[in-house]
This record gives C-alpha cells, sequence and structure tokens, in this order.
C-alpha cells in the first residue's frame, strides 16, 4: 500500500468533508450509531500513527469515530464505530467510505463496506419479501446483500454488504438510505466491548447458588442456560434468532422480548404451590386439635420455611411471573432491569444501579414497612445491610429478606 503523508492525508480528509453535503432535515440532528466493517488493510491508514488520522475525520465531522481490537476482526473486516447525530456520522461514514474507496479502486478492487446490522433490526432493513434491498439497489446502482440468518460472521449482528463498480460517495449514500429506514439498529462500541468480555458458564463450576457460599463472584453477570444466540437467557427456550434481544444484563447473551415473552416462563409455577398448599394442610390440621396429626404442623411450617420454594408459591399465588419481578421490591420490572438472584434459582433482583423505585413494600399484617428496612441488601430481622448472596426471602413476608440461618447478621 502507498505511503501517504500526515499532510497528504490531511488533504483528502478536507476534500472529503467539502464533498459532503447534508439532507439539511430535522433528522440530522437525532442522536444515531453505526458499525461500519471495514476491509484490514485499510484500517492502520484510517487510524494513522498514534491515533492521528482518525482524530482528523472526528474534527472534521463532528463525530466519534473509534475501532475494536485487531483480535477483535472477522473475515479480515475491523469493526468501525460511529457515534453522534445523524449529521455527524453521516459525514464521518462519508470520509472514511471515500478514504477506503480510493484504496480499494487504485488496487484494481470496487469499492466495498458492510454495515453491521442488529439481528432483532435485519427485518425492518430487509422488508417485506425484500423491499427496502430491492428500494435501494435501484436507487442507487450499488450491489446489496444482507447475510442470511445463521451465517453470520460472528461479530454481533448480521453483516449488510453495500459496494460498487467505482463510486464511494454512491455507496455512501446507499449506507444512509439503510441509516434513516425506520427500525435500523446498529452494534454500539459498548455492546461490542460487553460481547468481547463474555464469561460463559461452567457446568461443572460452583456459582455460589443455595445458602452461605463464600465463593468470590466476579463482575461478569452470567444465566445458567449459557450462551446462545438461539436460547432466551432468561427462561431458557430454544427461540428463533428473530424473536430474541441483546441482554442488556448478560453480556452476549439473548433473551425474549417484552412483548413476546417465551411461552410458559413463569418459573416453577405449581411447585411452590404445592408447598403452601401443604403447609396450609398441615397448619389446619394441628390447629383443629387433631393430635393424630398433630406432627403435619412441622411439616407445615416446615413447608413455609423452605424459603424457595414456598416463596416462589407465594409469589405465584398473586399471580405474579417471577421472571418479571424484583424479589427484593416485590417490584414488576422489565427483564433488562433484572438480574438473576445469587442465592435462589429462578428468582431475579433489580440491577444494583437501577432499583426499584418506592421499594417500601409491606409486612403480612399489611402495614406499611420503612424503606430503609426493606432496601435491596437489607435484612429486615436485624436492619443490618447485606449482600444479595448472604440474604434469603422471607419466609411469610413476599419482598423482604432475612440473612441465612447459616450466615447470622453480626
Amino acid at each position: 500500500m502507498t505511503v501517504v503523508s500526515a499532510e497528504d492525508f490531511q488533504a483528502k480528509i478536507e476534500a472529503a468533508a467539502a464533498a459532503f453535503i447534508p439532507s439539511g432535515g430535522d433528522e440530522d440532528q437525532m442522536e444515531a450509531n453505526l458499525c461500519l466493517l471495514v476491509p484490514e488493510s485499510c484500517v492502520a491508514m484510517l487510524i494513522g500513527k498514534g491515533g492521528s488520522n482518525v482524530n482528523l475525520i472526528k474534527a472534521a465531522s463532528g463525530a466519534t469515530v473509534s475501532f475494536a481490537k485487531k483480535e477483535n476482526s472477522a473475515n479480515g473486516l475491523r469493526k468501525c464505530f460511529h457515534a453522534g447525530t445523524m449529521g455527524a456520522v453521516s459525514k464521518a461514514v462519508f470520509i472514511n467510505v471515500v478514504l477506503v474507496g480510493e484504496t480499494q479502486v487504485a488496487s484494481g478492487g470496487k469499492v466495498s463496506v458492510s454495515l453491521l446490522v442488529n439481528n432483532n433490526a435485519a427485518g425492518s432493513v430487509i422488508g417485506k419479501g425484500g423491499e427496502h434491498l430491492k428500494a435501494i439497489r435501484e436507487q442507487t446502482g450499488c450491489f446489496v446483500n444482507m447475510e442470511k440468518q445463521g451465517e453470520g460472521s460472528g461479530v454481533g449482528g448480521r453483516a449488510l454488504q453495500v459496494s460498487h463498480q467505482d463510486s464511494a460517495a454512491t455507496v455512501a449514500q446507499a449506507v444512509f438510505s439503510f441509516m434513516r429506514l425506520t427500525g435500523f439498529a446498529s452494534l454500539t462500541s459498548a455492546e461490542d466491548r460487553s460481547l468481547s468480555n463474555v464469561n460463559a458458564y461452567d457446568a461443572g463450576a460452583s456459582y455460589g447458588y443455595g445458602p452461605a457460599s463464600s465463593l468470590q463472584q466476579n463482575k461478569n453477570r452470567y444465566s445458567p442456560y449459557g450462551a446462545s444466540d438461539s436460547v432466551c437467557a432468561l427462561h431458557g427456550k430454544k427461540r428463533g434468532k428473530q424473536n430474541l434481544q441483546p441482554s442488556a444484563t448478560l453480556p452476549g447473551q439473548f433473551q425474549c422480548f417484552d412483548h413476546d415473552a417465551c411461552k410458559g416462563s413463569v418459573v416453577n409455577p405449581n411447585a411452590g404451590l404445592e408447598a403452601l398448599g401443604m403447609a396450609g394442610m398441615g397448619y389446619g390440621a394441628a390447629m383443629g386439635g387433631m393430635g393424630a396429626q398433630g406432627g403435619m404442623l412441622g411439616a407445615g411450617m416446615g413447608g413455609i420455611g423452605m424459603g424457595q420454594n414456598a416463596m416462589m408459591g407465594m409469589m405465584g399465588g398473586y399471580g405474579m411471573d417471577m421472571t418479571g419481578m424484583c424479589a427484593l421490591h416485590n417490584k414488576k420490572r422489565g427483564p433488562r432491569n433484572l438480574q438473576p438472584h445469587p442465592t435462589q434459582p429462578g428468582m431475579y433482583t433489580c440491577m444494583d444501579n437501577d432499583m426499584c423505585k418506592g421499594s417500601g413494600g409491606a409486612d403480612a399484617s399489611g402495614n406499611a414497612i420503612p424503606q430503609s428496612s426493606n432496601a435491596a441488601g437489607m435484612c429486615s430481622t436485624h436492619n443490618k445491610r447485606r449482600g444479595a448472596r448472604n440474604l434469603q426471602p422471607h419466609p411469610t413476608t413476599p419482598g423482604v429478606f432475612v440473612c441465612l440461618d447459616g450466615d447470622a447478621c453480626k
């Protein structure tokens, strides 16, 4: 590849920036992001020594431009992230496509880049019967091709290739058309970092489920169902990729949509109810003075004290789906606002940085509980703040937690 001086490269950027024509519409002020897949052979040129070239592109466009690490490249393509207003992102994309296209044509090739489209946005980009792809082909004369579902390059979405025999400006125009389609979404640099930091679930390892685990956890969240782009990490159900979205709390994993939750997604709906039923029968029998059945009180109370099953039964009795419920505060939340409970499999708690609002709740008598005594990570028996893995559900009061029997508050 021909070596270009810093002065010549700056002149190329200024010429490309001057050739860019903004749309001038209100949408230019909207926030946008786009991930381009750039040929690895062009990356060093775009970044420049010490990032000098990419800094010039940022200054000329007003957009944030960054590149993924080389080890995360796939099929000879590197992810280049653009973020900012639609106008700034469009200008940065135009400059990059012109620079890449000039290099490709000089090498005897055609101008070709790819957009990375989120899996859950692919349908909106393709359109019914491929109408959007066909329309943009006809409008621009570009070759456009969306990667088929399942044949993905493993880079966090589906690659949409856009190419033209010799016109970088025409390729950029086709890219802009796709960006402005309703429902378009592309991978961000933050999402890419999360995908790169996936910590796969090891079925043979102990992750601290159960009472009083002293296992030191790392900071990555996980799903007991493992990492797969065809399995819902919340419910362990196998789903089509079009029915899944990236999980906001489980990096590199996927979950069902809020409006299209997995069927039968209530966790163990019968087991808990049966536990409560047996507890109630035992209590009733003992209170009725049936001496021969007196032992059932112990069995019944034992059923109440089982913690997980009894609590699940209570919550199921209220008609609540535990997959959308914070067990700490008894608040219904969206799946992206929840994380698996560290000691109670099948239950969920709010995120540490996004706790439930107004988390007071009520005790068994219906009296209001002060928020300070029912905050996340608080033992209601001793009013001591504890880590979530050191707590268990209160046996009779939904939404309240107490310290573990084997790890009482000091």
